[in-house]
């Protein structure tokens, strides 16, 4: 899926958020993004389940930069990560976008 694709995907409320590059790949701050998703916790959202393993490096990692959060790192999610936290979570936006993903092939 491409970036324009998940913008569609996910609508206007995506286009207002904020793209970070970290190392040359497009990156997105995780609470923003769970919170466009109707996730209330990113922790919860990236953890692992029975059923899902926990995302992984490079999906997300944790990043420092002053201007997201002067006094601690912050969940920066690419574009696969973004993808996963969809897949692996309930939130009834995610299960709107989850049957959305499945029509694309994804």
């Amino acid at each position: 899926m491409t970036y324009n694709e998940l913008i569609e995907l996910l609508g206007p409320a995506w286009q207002e958020l904020p793209i970070y590059d970290i190392d040359g790949q497009p990156h997105w701050e995780g609470c923003k993004v769970t919170g466009i998703l109707g996730i209330k916790n990113i922790t919860n959202a990236i953890k692992g389940t029975a059923r899902n393993r926990k995302l992984a490096f490079p999906a997300y990692r944790m990043h420092m930069d002053r201007d997201i959060n002067p006094r601690r790192s912050v969940y920066m999610l690419t574009l696969e990560g973004v993808i996963l936290v969809i897949k692996k979570n309930s939130s009834q936006r995610c299960r709107e976008l989850q049957g959305i993903l499945a029509a694309h092939g994804m």
